[in-house]
């Protein structure tokens, strides 16, 4: 073995190792009696991976190294650990299992002619799962992270309950159990899939050697217990390094790096495997693929970044891909076994007998199994594919098409279920040729309701509309797939089938979850149309593989969904045999010749073992039996790691204690055994996990393991008393981008359950448990983080938490931490060289420290962890201390009780060093203690006060409690816990006295009646959103910036200056940023200061104009009675709008500048609606007596509000058809003007004296400002909706607040004392603030307040409206008096050469 690398660091010693693979014993053996020997590929090298060892100071390259590895995962962002972290060995399944009784019997067959009837001897049946679904430790012994590990933890509702597959089944770890409890079953067949980023990381490069190993050892289990595997290459979990370097199965590079990925599995494993499937699905090119999100979370190449164009070139080289390996394993490797791909596809019914919905049937099998049926063609698409799609479609060569054709040995078929297929509206023909169609590319309807409109049969959970109980379906798809769609099939194989029970994934009682009664109707009448398929419609199949083995991940539908023949546990990872697995396997027992257990029912009273993991200690555990561990070539190692290496796990003992409930059920026996009295109590279906008696460390540890006999209390605290129905914890939704660390199951109160995880560990796999405080009525679950940055500036992401002993090293008297000192948490390491001490201790003036820590964060948030962690080993500097880093994951991960710990200080106690917390509402678990509520009399145990964070100065200790409180109050009515929100409401907020009147309102929120009105009545984004970083952010402004340095501080300095420069430019009319590189200036010619355009169409004063939302009209109204509608390029007339009868002084454009709304003075008094692509008038409001002054669109463009000086109609919201839909009747309303904001949420009215703010979406009002000394003139919003500007009549225009009215700006100069003049904001990223005015003239302020111009505009008269182009900062509009509208560019001489 040759030692490539080996660093010292953080006190543990990392190495890398690189070998040959023919030197290496990959290929893994038995000593004893079933050897199995596995074939080794040529040309392939390996490594051992270790992200964690990355060092810290190389730079990133694009290599196979760990630094490389640790930047993808790094992408990834923190991974979250399961209870199970090592392999487990199994121990003796119960020959009997609870089972439907004769209370309720198993589903009757509904075709009686089958009863007996055999299925054929090569029929082969069993289970199937996929790699991501259920292995969990998604980041362990090498693995890179998959496209999947990316979309879960960083886009946000990708998946629809924010959970991840870091965990789930924990099948990785529990596999041998797995398999041991389906050869129980009788179980003949397993399904899984291989991970291609467990055995190639970066998709390509030297293979995993742990993941090898892993693998090694699933196909030694599955052949050890008498299960034929087979097995999917892959099942979605793309490697994401493959997104990163080229784009993926969007680039033809995928096609050679899959075919070598697969080339190396096939290679090893193909003596023991006879049915490989390349790919499956490759459907979900279409309803997954093309919605990744390329561009935004990995580079989008050649354009491409989703939609049809990902979606058939993904098809296309994955057909390819599946191509090339076929034939290599044909021609070149000779396999012994069988190769095709799985294919997703439904059965369609045309509607009626028409010939359209015939057409449409064919069209929606062709762009499904169609599109990738060229296998059994001429290898080639549909011709209604190449018609439709034209360029889209990728061509192949004449080559390609030899190579796809004939390249799957039999026809693999997910079939799920029916559909029935109609017509498009306006005909297939038209859609096929609008590409913006809806329905486009298909073109063809399809519907879950019969054609008399009654369901096609009974829904699966709500989550997937798709998913119908349709059995006679199945029999009909498989006779149409075989002799109309592709004849040539020689046998067909059903690769997945199964259903989704509504609802179950809400369900908590465990005697609910086990009777899923549709579930189980659906396998036995799926399962008996299959039959009747061979029997009686002479189809060949040749095999049916059931989804799933148990409850996984499911992809978009996350842990919501369910489709388990085995109800998982997510808490503890129970797996419990469902009502559906005892019909499957029922089904499969009466209609096999013969099967190597064969199984039958009896009728049983006995107690059911209630199987419950127990966590094992690293120490004791290794991650391999020793005769499947690969065999290294001589070199020199270490000795802890020899003495690990020799280990293994360990066996069911009598430390190992399970409860029972009666339960008078029958039991699954195997019918060549005897029934049993009793089952043993020791014996489990469940993994044995031994615990620690012991632990000596001073980090968090477990309780001592229970001892032998030990009696254990039921829920009534009575020994030996027993449920019948054991309580199901409630799976908390593991949130999004979970840490590294995970929370552990807290210790139950009477310390009789121990599941927690010692901290005496010495593994490398082995994750340090956590403390958390909780309110009772909490479900204890896995630590979880939000949806942010995390680490503000740490050199890591935050890992696992650090306890309080850690921080102290065993000493509870804990200083405050400040990490300015240049000694402090140098990671182990003392100051490099000493060379801090020979610098200066100032930089150009500034703080060395000071700087050097912003550095630091900086580095960090660049995504430059090797050079953070290299310049904070030089210089000694942190950025924070480890109560820091664990304060900020708490708040991050929501632990609020652990947040208050560690920011204010905690209290240690005699009694064993538990940490409570004064007030809180919830038990503590620090240190392995239990404590429940904390006591608030003098009951408490002697303590000491402890740690806490330095405040800022002035810092109001109560005030940051409070936000705290609020916030998991919050989070609790999110949750809908609404006693533990009561609780805290009244335990933790109320004793603080704060803001009485921020308190009534946080209850009034009980009433809500779900998390979304929550959300818009508190203005709160909920625990998945901002809040928490916005949280941390502003408590971290109350903690002294020398232990805490603020979130992101340089990029804050920067846009300070940016600003500051901004600010200070008068002439600033950009929205690019200012570059660093130089000091920044701007010319006053850059300014459209000049007018350029002269445009004098209308024949008396120009009293209003507005540029449509794109810029590319202009709409300008006059005392003339006319409306004009300009284009913007030239300026030429597109409409001349005629209707009114006298002046128009206001339009509004709707928001897709499709409409327009004019309004007219007295004489007219109408709002009138025009179409602005033909000048044709929609609609006259006629109601009004006096005049309309102005409108404005709501946003979804099918109402508006008008308003007017008629007091009886003088604010109302219309619909287009010009129906009153709603009126504002607080007195009497004579409207000035109004505006509603961009985000929709405010309607700001102006009266004569007075601003009113409505609520626009509830109608309420909220606001009322009165400005007795000035008449109010006209509104505008900003475009962040959080600024009004109002003009008045005393030569003032003042910038408010919406919410507050507090004015942030005055602009003055202007005349405004008799007239109507309407001011606007306007330049990039409204800089500006421009008016017309009395004089004549243009006036335009910067939004700080400093008059910037006054332009001679419209002489002889008044300027009475500007408009600034909302798309081009350099042009805007006025309108005078003199009847003209002038348009503003910059001079001729500057940059952009704007003139005439």
């Amino acid at each position: 073995m040759a030692l490539l690398g080996f660093c010292a660091q953080h006190g543990l010693l990392f190495y890398t190792v690189q070998m040959a693979l023919a030197s290496l014993s990959l290929a893994a053996s038995h000593n004893n009696a079933g050897v199995l020997n596995f074939g080794i590929a040529s040309g392939y090298s390996s490594k051992v991976y270790n992200a964690s060892a990355a060092p810290t100071a190389t730079s990133v390259n694009r290599d196979f190294s760990d630094q490389a590895l640790a930047f993808l995962w790094d992408q990834v962002g923190p991974v979250a650990t399961g209870p199970v972290t090592t392999t487990i060995s199994p121990t003796p399944e119960p020959s009997v299992y609870p089972t439907p009784g004769v209370m309720h019997p198993l589903v009757a067959s509904s075709d009686k002619s089958l009863d007996g009837v055999k299925l054929p001897k090569n029929f082969k049946w069993g289970i199937a799962s996929s790699a991501y679904q259920i292995e969990g430790a998604a980041k362990d012994e090498g693995k890179g992270p998959s496209i999947w590990d990316l979309l879960a933890h960083r886009v946000p509702n990708q998946v629809a309950d924010n959970t991840t597959a870091d965990v789930v089944a924990e099948h990785y770890y529990l596999y041998k159990q797995d398999f041991a409890r389906l050869k129980s079953f009788g179980v003949t067949g397993f399904s899984p899939s291989i991970s291609w980023p467990r055995i190639f990381p970066f998709g390509k490069g030297p293979v995993n050697e742990a993941g090898v190993n892993h693998y090694d050892d699933v196909i030694d289990e599955l052949v050890k217990n008498g299960i034929s595997p087979a097995v999917t290459l892959f099942h979605w979990d793309t490697p994401l390094a493959l997104f990163n370097e080229y784009g993926a199965w969007t680039n033809p590079h995928i096609v050679d790096d899959f075919f070598n990925y697969a080339k190396f599995i096939i290679s090893r494993y193909d003596k023991y495997v006879d049915t490989w499937y390349t790919i499956n699905e490759p459907q979900y090119c279409n309803w997954q693929y093309s919605y990744y999100p390329a561009g935004k979370y990995y580079p989008a190449y050649n354009g491409v970044t989703g939609g049809l164009k990902a979606r058939f070139l993904c098809g296309h080289y994955t057909l390819l891909a599946h191509a090339k390996v076929a034939k290599w394993y044909h021609e070149e490797f000779k396999g012994k076994g069988r190769i095709t791909f799985k294919n997703s596809g439904n059965y369609y019914e045309a509607n009626s007998t028409s010939k359209a919905d015939e057409v449409a049937r064919q069209r929606n099998f062709d762009f499904a199994v169609g599109w990738f049926g060229g296998p059994w063609t001429d290898g080639d698409y549909p011709k209604s594919l190449k018609d439709t799609l034209g360029d889209l479609l990728p061509t192949f060569s004449s080559k390609e098409k030899a190579l796809i054709k004939g390249s799957c040995d039999f026809y693999a078929i997910d079939g799920y279920s029916s559909f029935y297929a109609f017509e498009v509206e306006g005909g297939v023909e038209a859609c096929a040729s609008n590409s913006s169609s809806p329905a486009y590319p298909e073109c063809a309807g399809s519907a879950s309701t019969d054609p008399d409109g009654f369901p096609i049969g009974p829904a699966a959970d709500a989550a997937l509309s798709w998913l119908y109980d349709t059995p006679t379906g199945i029999r009909r798809f498989l006779k149409y797939l075989t002799t109309e769609l592709f004849p040539t099939i020689p046998d067909i194989v059903i690769t997945e089938f199964g259903f989704a029970e509504p609802f179950e994934s809400q369900l908590t009682n465990l005697n609910q979850i086990l009777w899923d009664l549709r579930r189980a109707d659906y396998y036995q009448n799926y399962l008996d149309n299959i039959l009747a398929s061979i029997v009686y419609d002479k189809v060949n199949v040749t095999g049916a593989w059931a989804w799933a083995i148990f409850d996984n991940f499911e992809w978009g539908s996350g842990t919501s969904v369910r489709f388990g023949l085995q109800y998982v546990n997510y808490t503890d990872l129970t797996r419990t045999p469902k009502a559906s697995m005892f019909q499957l396997l029922n089904w499969f027992k009466e209609h096999t010749e013969s099967s190597n257990s064969t199984m039958r029912l009896i009728p049983s009273n006995r107690p059911r073992a209630h199987r419950r993991p127990n966590i094992p200690p690293k120490a004791h555990l290794n991650r391999r039996d020793p005769h499947v561990q690969l065999h290294r070539a001589p070199g020199p190692t270490n000795a802890a790691a020899l003495t690990q290496g020799c280990q293994r796990g360990t066996p069911l003992t009598s430390t190992h204690v399970r409860s029972f409930a009666e339960d008078p059920l029958q039991h699954f026996v195997l019918a060549d055994e005897t029934p049993p009295n009793l089952p043993t109590p020791f014996t489990s279906d469940h993994p044995s996990i031994s615990t620690s008696r012991t632990s000596t460390s001073h980090r968090i540890s477990a309780q001592p393991a229970l001892q032998h006999n030990t009696s254990i209390p039921s829920a009534s605290g009575v020994p030996g008393t027993h449920r019948t129905t054991p309580a199901i914890p409630t799976p908390a939704p593991k949130r999004r981008r979970s840490l590294s660390s995970s929370s552990e199951n807290s210790d139950s109160a009477d310390g009789t359950a121990n599941r927690g995880r010692p901290s005496n560990h010495e593994s490398k796999r082995r994750r340090r448990a956590d403390g958390t405080m909780r309110l009772d009525s909490e479900t204890t679950k896995p630590s979880q983080s939000p949806s942010q940055t995390y680490s503000n500036g740490s050199t890591r992401s935050p890992g696992s938490r650090v306890s309080l002993g850690k921080i102290a090293n065993g000493n509870p008297h804990i200083k405050s931490e400040s990490n300015g000192s240049a000694a402090s948490y140098t990671n182990g390491n003392a100051v490099s060289n000493g060379r801090p001490s020979q610098l200066a201790p100032s930089f150009y003036g500034h703080d060395r420290g000071e700087l050097t820590r912003i550095l630091i964060q900086s580095l960090t948030d660049l995504g430059y962890h090797g050079a953070a962690g290299a310049l904070s080993q030089e210089s000694g500097f942190e950025v924070e201390g480890p109560t820091v880093a664990a304060f900020r994951s708490a708040v991050l991960q929501g632990d609020w009780a652990e947040a208050e710990a560690l920011l204010f200080g905690t209290h240690s106690y005699d009694s064993g060093g538990g940490v409570g917390l004064r007030g809180a509402g919830g038990g503590a678990t620090f240190g392995g203690k239990s404590h429940g509520k904390a006591p608030r009399d003098s009951s408490w145990s002697p303590s000491r006060q402890t740690g806490g964070l330095t405040l800022a100065e002035g810092a109001n200790e109560n005030e940051m409690k409070f936000w705290m409180r609020q916030q998991k109050y919050l989070e609790l009515l999110e949750t809908r816990d609404l006693g533990s929100a009561l609780m805290v409401l009244r335990q933790e907020l109320t004793p603080l006295h704060q803001d009485e009147g921020r308190l009534h309102a946080l209850s009034s929120l009980m009433m809500c009646q779900s998390a979304d009105d929550l959300k818009y009545q508190a203005q709160w984004d909920g625990a998945g959103g901002e809040s928490r970083s916005v949280l941390l952010s502003e408590l971290s402004k109350s903690i002294s910036p020398s232990v805490m340095i603020p979130e992101h501080r340089l990029a804050i300095l920067l846009d300070q200056l940016k600003t500051s420069w901004i600010s200070d430019c008068l002439y600033h009319n950009t929205a690019t940023p200012p570059s660093l590189y130089v000091d920044h200036t701007c010319e006053r010619d850059d300014l459209p200061l000049k007018t350029v355009l002269e445009l004098r169409h209308h024949t008396d004063e120009v009293w209003f104009l507005r540029f449509s939302h794109d810029g590319t009209k202009l709409a300008t109204t006059s005392k003339d009675a006319t409306v004009i509608i300009y284009e913007t390029t030239t300026y030429k007339v597109l409409h001349r709008l005629t209707a009114h009868e006298s002046g128009v002084c206001y339009v509004a454009w709707s928001p897709d500048d499709t409409k327009l709304i004019t309004c007219a003075q007295a004489q007219d008094n109408t709002a009138r609606i025009w179409d602005t692509k033909n000048g044709r008038l929609l609609t006259t409001i006629t109601e009004f007596s006096y005049p309309v002054t102005s409108a404005a669109w709501a946003p979804n463009g099918e109402s508006f509000v008008v308003g007017s000086q008629d007091t009886a109609h003088g604010l109302c919201l219309w619909n287009v058809q010009g129906e009153k839909l709603f009126e504002w009747t607080e007195g009497s309303l004579r409207v000035h003007d109004l505006a509603v904001s961009p985000d929709g949420q405010r309607l700001v009215v102006l009266l004569e004296h007075r601003i009113l703010v409505y609520d626009f979406v509830t109608r309420e009002k909220l606001c009322e400002w009165a400005l007795d000394d000035v008449k109010l003139t006209s509104v505008n919003i900003s475009q962040d909706s959080r600024h009004m500007l109002i003009s008045m009549n005393d030569n003032k225009i003042r910038l408010m607040d919406i919410d507050t009215g507090d004015v942030r700006q005055t602009f003055t100069g202007q005349t405004q004392t008799i007239y109507i003049i309407r001011s606007s904001f306007g330049g990039a990223n409204e800089n500006f603030v421009v008016s017309g005015s009395e004089d004549s003239r243009v006036y335009i302020w910067r939004t700080n307040g400093h008059l910037v111009e006054k332009l001679d505009a419209h002489p002889g008269g008044c300027v009475n409206a500007v408009a600034w182009h909302p798309t081009d900062p350099r042009v805007f509009a006025s309108a005078g008096d003199d009847k003209k509208v002038r348009i503003w560019k910059p001079s001729p001489s500057s940059s952009n050469g704007y003139g005439r």
